[in-house]
Order: structure tokens, then C-alpha cells, then sequence
């Protein structure tokens, strides 16, 4: 009871200073329900909460994206080794490489092609030094140069992405 009236006598509770104290809470309640209710009704979420279609575009949108985002066929290719430069020493690049193919079609023709590509690999990568490879731009520059070169190669068919499954510099 004591602290209760240690309230009443500073204002706490009573008279205009609790209508005041009361306003600015009741204000961000409002707010805070009705940002809920705007991010669950008009941007989708609602729908991915519920399992519902209700999510229109957006919906949509995702569900092919997930579809994209399944992995293809794959090669996976016997690992290379090759000489790197550095200055003056000699430095070695080890790498594993995995390809992901289109479609099954395409995955055959990487396996006839596989001597060509194999030696496309080996070329462009002994031709990287190891300041191009130490970062992580290097490694993806070297990524994109390998997938063109193996799709000029492709006649029928292309590689979606190219993966480092092992990736060793020394």
C-alpha cells in the first residue's frame, strides 16, 4: 500500500499526468497491431503462414524460385592439379569441380566432351597466378571464365553452374 501511494502523491496514477502516461502506450499498442496486421495481409505472409494461395505475385514468385533453385544433373570431374605462378617461385592449384548440366541430354554430352572440357579447365587454370586466386573475386572470376569456355564448347547444350568442390592452393 505504501508504494501505491508513493505513485498517487508523484502522479502517477491520478489526474491528467496517468491520462498522459496512458496516450503515448495506447498509441504504440495501435501502431504495433496495425504494422502486424499490414505486414500479414498486403505482403504475403499471411498465406505463407497458413499454406493458403492468398499470396498472389509474391506467392508465385517464390514458388518458382524454388523450383529454380534445384540442382540439375551433375558431372563431377576427377580432380586437377596444376603449376600457378607466383613471381618467382612455382605455386600448385588443386581443385575438385562438379558441373551442373541443364538437362540429362546435356549431361551426356559433357560426358563425351569430357577430354576437351577436362583440358579447358587445366588450360585456364594454369593460366590464373596466385594473387587472382587467393580472394574469394579470383576464385568467382575463375568460376565464370571456366563456365564460358565449357559452354563455347557445348554444341547442344549448356552448364548452369560450375561448383569448387575442393579448392587448394599451396
Amino acid at each position: 500500500m505504501a508504494a501505491s501511494s508513493d505513485m498517487e502523491r508523484k502522479g502517477f496514477l491520478s489526474g491528467k499526468k496517468g491520462k498522459f502516461l496512458l496516450l503515448p502506450i495506447l498509441i504504440l499498442f495501435l501502431l504495433a497491431v496495425g504494422l502486424t496486421t499490414y505486414f500479414l495481409l498486403y505482403q504475403g505472409a499471411w498465406a505463407g503462414l497458413t499454406g493458403s494461395e492468398q499470396g498472389g505475385k509474391e506467392g508465385n514468385a517464390s514458388r518458382k524460385a524454388s523450383e529454380n533453385s534445384g540442382l540439375g544433373p551433375t558431372i563431377e570431374l576427377d580432380n586437377f592439379v596444376v603449376n600457378i605462378t607466383d613471381g618467382e617461385r612455382t605455386r600448385y592449384l588443386k581443385t575438385g569441380i562438379t558441373l551442373e548440366a541443364m538437362d540429362k541430354k546435356t549431361k551426356k554430352e559433357i560426358e563425351q566432351r569430357k577430354p576437351q572440357i577436362r583440358d579447358a579447365i587445366l588450360f585456364l587454370s594454369s593460366n590464373k597466378n596466385f594473387r587472382e586466386l587467393r580472394d574469394l573475386q579470383g576464385k568467382k572470376q575463375l568460376q565464370a571464365d571456366l563456365q564460358h569456355k565449357i559452354n563455347s564448347i557445348l554444341q547442344k547444350g549448356k552448364v548452369k553452374r560450375i561448383f569448387f568442390t575442393e579448392f587448394v592452393v599451396q
